[in-house]
């Protein structure tokens, strides 16, 4: 019975994602922009992860 309560209550329920190609999100307001990587450039010295704040 578990199981049959848990899908009966998931069918009343709104869905838990977006239709994302539909339904585009709002970025966060901390949100500075997007990390371009150019992989020509790069020296492997590590400034980059030590630049990038944390996610939260």
């Amino acid at each position: 019975m578990g199981m049959l309560n848990l899908v009966l209550a998931n069918i009343s329920r709104k869905p838990a994602t977006r239709l994302y190609p539909f339904e585009i999100r709002a970025p966060f307001k901390e949100f500075k922009g997007r990390i371009i990587l150019n992989s020509e450039n790069c020296i492997l010295c590590g400034i980059c992860q030590k630049n990038v704040p944390l996610m939260q």
